[in-house]
């Protein structure tokens, strides 16, 4: 029946099966006919398949393996963004570091050369 009605069954629980039907039927404001009243209940069910099941969307478990999937990319992305962005910080502040010791090295010299030659006599 579900194959006839395009539905991988490899792909459903019977759970997820039951509730998609349940609520394809909530949906569509069907109610379920007496069994007495159905002329034909493996057509019946069929016909409820079909309306409440679209055999190219996804599935519940599906679904959520995806969510997962996509939460594991955005957490991935965040990662790279926050280790990107602390490269910034430490490479700015490396340059500061850099710019402040070249500025000590120079003041260094400049108080050697003023030891060596007091008043400000030429080298």
């Amino acid at each position: 029946m579900l194959e006839r009605c395009e539905v991988d069954p490899d792909r459903w629980t019977i759970d997820a099966f039951m509730d998609a039907l349940a609520s394809g039927n909530k949906r569509a404001g069907f109610t379920v006919a007496e069994p007495a009243g159905q002329r034909d209940p493996v057509a019946y069910l069929g016909w409820q398949i079909k309306n409440a099941i679209d055999p190219n969307e996804p599935t519940p478990a599906e679904e959520a393996q995806l969510r997962a999937i996509q939460a594991r990319a955005e957490l991935e992305a965040r990662r790279r963004e926050r280790e990107a962005e602390e490269a910034r910080w430490a490479s700015r502040d490396q340059a500061a570091i850099d710019e402040a010791i070249a500025a000590m090295h120079e003041q260094q010299r400049a108080w050697e050369r003023a030891r060596r030659h007091p008043g400000g006599a030429a080298e």
